[in-house]
């Protein structure tokens, strides 16, 4: 920004009196500093302007935006974090003691840098802390084991023999109610399987398509 385009038809004095003479009076520095004019450019411009050349500005450096922090993606609210070994001093700068390190907590608040976790209501460096990796509980399978009602009884085991006769549980009765039926919660392998029974509890039961039985 030129002198010019600031001031109008202001007059400039002491460069005037320095450069041209005429006058002895003091320019308002302080208000030229507030408007971007360094005495520099006022003289260039005032020389200028008296030669009748154009008045060239110079260009305002352009604004470089300060760049947000690099927080990782797996930093947020309700993630489950430790607190890192090497970690020295909250972000408060107390120190950290060493009980708090290596234990797990929630987050419950998110800045750029740092992180507010439950349990101890704290601010941790996101550096101090690890994010816990969460284990992907398989789906419980929506097959059913069906007994069908030409079996008057059913051997079942208990969970922690081998199902074969010598350890039979108890029996249940297909035939009395129609054919059974039974969620399976839990594939043992060679066509066998856990269950939940209304009398005997969870229990192991033996079903191949060899016994009559069907898994669908």
């Amino acid at each position: 920004m030129s002198f010019v385009s600031i001031v109008g038809n202001k007059k400039f004095i002491n460069v005037v009196s320095d450069q041209l003479g005429g006058t002895n009076h003091q320019d308002p520095i302080a208000w030229l500093k507030q408007n971007g004019v360094s005495m520099t450019q006022l003289k260039k411009d005032l020389k200028a302007k008296y030669r009748g050349d154009t008045i060239v500005s110079p260009s305002t450096p352009p604004v470089t935006e300060t760049p947000k922090p690099n927080v990782p993606s797996n930093i947020v609210v309700g993630a489950k974090v430790k607190v890192l070994p090497s970690a020295k001093k909250y972000a408060t700068g107390q120190a950290i003691p060493a009980f708090i390190k290596g234990s797990q907590y929630t987050i419950l608040q998110t800045k750029a840098d740092r992180v507010r976790l439950s349990g101890i209501n704290s601010w941790v460096y996101n550096r101090d802390v690890e994010v816990m990796k969460t284990t992907v509980v398989p789906p419980v399978t929506s097959k059913k084991v069906y007994l069908p009602a030409t079996a008057s009884t059913w051997r079942i085991y208990g969970l922690t023999v081998s199902p074969v006769k010598a350890n039979t549980k108890a029996f249940l009765k297909p035939a009395k109610f129609g054919g059974l039926s039974y969620t399976i919660l839990k594939k043992r392998g060679s066509d066998v399987y856990e269950i939940q029974t209304s009398q005997f509890g969870r229990v192991q039961i033996y079903a191949s398509l060899a016994t009559g039985a069907t898994i669908k």
